[in-house]
């Protein structure tokens, strides 16, 4: 019997409630959560620690950079798949993020079935799929 081990997320998203929420249910889908970071400044800065296997974020946070933002800055060095977290449905801004490769969204509130399917989904998509079993 072969062992599969999560998958790890880097979760980003600015609010202190989401992301204890989000931890649990990102727990309950079978994910691992590196770290939670509320800021793109921050989502960039920790990829030279550790690269997630999915990163998992909000397309407002706090600081200067946007999720969107934030992507593109990340895929300058690293193809991971991104799965975008809106509140705020914004029909241009949904189709920019669909334009990139390996991206996805789901809209808040979310729940472990619909991260779990939206990550299915970017992984499957991407040049580097992964399986999980």
């Amino acid at each position: 019997m072969t062992m599969t081990r999560p998958l790890d997320i880097l979760l980003v998203e600015d609010e202190a409630i989401t992301v204890m929420a989000l931890r649990i249910e990102l727990r309950q889908a079978g994910f691992n959560v590196l770290r939670s970071v509320a800021t793109g400044e921050d989502a960039v800065g920790s990829l030279e620690d550790a690269v997630p296997d999915v990163i998992l974020m909000d397309m407002r946070l706090a600081g200067r950079l946007t999720g969107m933002d934030t992507a593109v800055l990340i895929r300058e060095k690293h193809p991971i798949p991104i799965v975008f977290m809106t509140g705020y449905p914004d029909a241009a801004l949904l189709e920019k993020a669909k334009r990139m490769d390996s991206v996805g969204y789901v809209v808040k509130p979310v729940s472990a079935s619909s991260i779990k399917a939206a990550v299915e989904g970017v992984l499957g998509s991407g040049p580097d799929s992964k399986s999980t079993g």
